[in-house]
């Protein structure tokens, strides 16, 4: 555990540390991120010699079954996260072709000399509306010398297995399986065509290790962080000597918001949950609270924009179940709803308060995901379903599952992981990979703009994998997905785009829609527009269209 407590400290003590040297210098460079990290490695020893060690559980057969299928998927998932083939750059899941393609910006962006805080590399004229705090760390790598396609490979792995380890102490073998199989029961179509296939890529509620801890980024670092903190309460709340230094765990709350605002949301819950619940722990959580409100807050109101965004937070009754809603919840959760209530009330029954703050809490964010969005996407509740689940994992265990007989476990267990583990296996398949780009068009796209300072900013064919993107180029419409789930009201500007590249609108009267520097024309602009262009790449200084 001090192992897991030393690097994920170090590694949200280094993107501080580098947000607020950025902030203080005006952008990353390499002489920061140097310090950042070696500062940050050094608070990661210190922590990690200060953590209480945890005696460990009696190591099972299944926790051998579950780690060797967990390290299994993380070396098919992370080794091939981006690879070369056929002059292509490829990706192994469907899940992560658009997520990519942003991380990819986003770090050559920040490593490029951004201004922090940075203003949106994919709308021009407003401020980054994201928790960038992984790809901040894989900007530092690169300043470093770290190769971008090998940074992120190994940050992935790391931060794979840290998870792994934190997961296993939380909630065992089952804790594992959970964020690699939980799922509903789509797979029992598997039982009639014999075809292992991601039969959750059809459902709402998907595999949660393929759809969010690999393409969501911020899992790597969040999940760890997160399950330390709930390990370290759990402690405190039996009773036992606290397993983190107070620093360690003010630290891991107050910047969690720089890499999931969604992780500190639910972790909050838990905290006001534990004031309410145990008096005992009262004065230690209000402690921790008011010593992080301040670094929180305002990582809060940065990585929110200052707040601008639109419809960030709305009613949303229903969450995703469209017409149908019993046929909705059944094939998308299957046992997880009625475990979930069974482990709700076994506990208050038991009048357990070690783990009331955590299934309460976990109760209470599920059932605020079926009402409210709480991000423009409803589909984004699914990271604070998922927390809900884990942070149950052991109390279902302990309560409902472990009790049943040898038969009704195996029943439980089958119908809980059967449908995810027949998405994982189908999605590991060597035939899986997708194309993210042409390694020919990125090269020239490369050598149009390699003369052009890094700060200047393209009007582009809108598109989640334009070569500019992929290069870390600032632009003034990115993808109309990623804008609307940051929150940007984008539309007016995004048209005017589309009007003055399809030549409806002159670019003197769009230069009061949109602020540029330069136009790039390529195969992309060529084929949307329609418009004949040289071979290469053609990149237009902003002079040569408006007098």
């Amino acid at each position: 555990m001090r192992f897991a407590v030393g690097l994920t400290t170090g590694a949200m003590a280094a993107c501080a540390l580098a947000v607020g040297g950025a902030m203080l210098l005006g952008a990353l460079n390499p002489a920061l991120a140097w310090m950042a990290l070696a500062v940050g490695l050094g608070l990661g020893v210190v922590a990690a010699r200060q953590t209480q060690t945890q005696p460990l559980a009696p190591i099972t057969f299944w926790d051998w079954i579950t780690w060797s299928l967990f390290a299994f998927v993380c070396f098919r998932s992370f080794f091939w996260l981006l690879f070369i083939a056929n002059d292509e750059w490829r990706i192994q899941s469907r899940y992560n072709l658009g997520d990519l393609a942003l991380h990819l910006n986003l770090i050559q962006y920040l490593a490029g000399g951004a201004t922090f805080w940075p203003e949106s590399s994919i709308f021009q004229g407003e401020p980054l509306r994201y928790p960038l705090g992984a790809d901040l760390f894989n900007s530092l790598l690169l300043l470093v010398g770290v190769p971008l396609q090998p940074g992120l490979v190994w940050v992935g792995l790391g931060g794979a297995i840290l998870t792994a380890i934190v997961l296993w102490r939380w909630a065992g073998a089952f804790g594992v399986a959970s964020l690699l199989m939980v799922g509903g029961l789509a797979g029992i179509e598997f039982l009639k065509t014999g075809q292992l296939e991601d039969y959750q890529a059809l459902m709402e509620w998907k595999n949660p290790f393929l759809c969010l801890f690999v393409p969501q980024r911020a899992f790597l670092f969040a999940l760890p962080a997160g399950l330390l903190l709930l390990n370290h309460w759990r402690q405190q709340l039996a009773g036992a000597a606290s397993l983190l230094p107070r620093w360690v765990e003010v630290l891991l709350y107050a910047v969690m918001p720089l890499f999931s605002v969604h992780t500190f949301l639910f972790l909050s819950g838990v905290l006001l949950l534990i004031f309410l619940i145990d008096p005992a722990a009262r004065r230690a959580s209000l402690l921790t609270v008011s010593l992080a409100f301040f670094p929180a807050t305002a990582l809060i109101w940065l990585v929110g924009g200052g707040l601008g965004g639109t419809g960030f937070v709305g009613w949303h009754p229903g969450w995703m179940q469209g017409a149908d809603p019993l046929k909705f919840w059944i094939l998308n959760f299957g046992m997880m709803i009625p475990l979930i209530l069974a482990t709700l009330a076994l506990t208050v029954r038991a009048q357990d308060r070690r783990g009331a703050p955590f299934v309460i809490g976990a109760v209470v964010f599920w059932l605020l995901c079926l009402f409210i969005r709480f991000s423009p996407w409803p589909w984004d509740n699914t990271k604070l379903m998922l927390w809900a689940w884990l942070a149950m994992a052991p109390f279902v265990w302990q309560f409902v599952i472990r009790p049943l007989s040898l038969g009704g476990r195996a029943v439980a267990l089958f119908t809980l992981f059967f449908t995810g583990f027949i998405s994982l296996l189908g999605a590991m398949g060597p035939n899986n990979s997708y194309t993210l780009i042409q390694l020919e068009e990125l090269r020239q796209a490369e050598a149009a703009v390699k003369s052009i300072p890094r700060g200047a900013r393209f009007v582009i064919k809108p598109d989640y994998a334009h070569p500019l993107l992929i290069l870390g180029r600032p632009v003034v419409c990115g993808y109309d997905g990623h804008l609307w789930s940051h929150g940007y009201d984008y539309r007016a500007k995004y048209q005017a785009v589309e009007d003055a590249m399809s030549g409806r609108l002159p670019w003197s009267d769009a230069e009061r829609e949109f602020d540029f520097d330069y136009v790039f024309s390529g195969p992309r602009e060529v084929e949307a527009y329609g418009r004949p262009v040289e071979l290469d790449p053609v990149v237009i200084p902003r002079s040569e269209l408006v007098p």
